[in-house]
């Protein structure tokens, strides 16, 4: 497959992140990110200044051991997506999740307009001459 046709078929990074989320061991990820966000608010609520996703993302990936440890105790299946439990392809479609899911909340993380993911797919012809030997 060349590069152009991959690129017509390859996954959003959202779309990654909606497959992920729905794995049982990422229901338990996504709640630690939920209370390490809920450590920021007070201070953003207080100074205004928005959260870095990247600082949250990057403390659940100092804790994600032991994340995964408690999801093996309760039987729980990882949260590996094509082989990441966290893939830095996420960060801002988590982001955006917390926000929606907490609407008190709505801007204590700074997002910028999604880039590529949010433009269409075009299809590509090309065309291949035979060569009559």
């Amino acid at each position: 497959m060349s590069e152009t046709q991959y690129e017509l078929f390859r996954k959003t990074h959202q779309q990654e992140f909606d497959d992920w989320k729905e794995l049982p061991g990422a229901k338990l990820v996504l709640h630690d990110i939920f209370r390490i966000t809920a450590g920021y608010v007070p201070q953003w609520k207080r100074t205004g200044i928005p959260v870095s996703n990247a600082l949250v993302w990057e403390t659940m990936r100092h804790r994600i051991k032991h994340v995964m440890a408690r999801a093996k105790v309760k039987k729980v299946k990882s949260a590996s997506l094509d082989g990441y439990t966290l893939n830095n392809n996420m960060r801002a479609s988590m982001a955006r999740f917390v926000m929606e899911r907490r609407p008190d909340w709505q801007g204590v993380f700074e997002l910028r307009e999604l880039g590529s993911d949010n433009k269409p797919k075009r299809a590509v012809v090309v065309a291949i001459k035979e060569r009559v030997g």
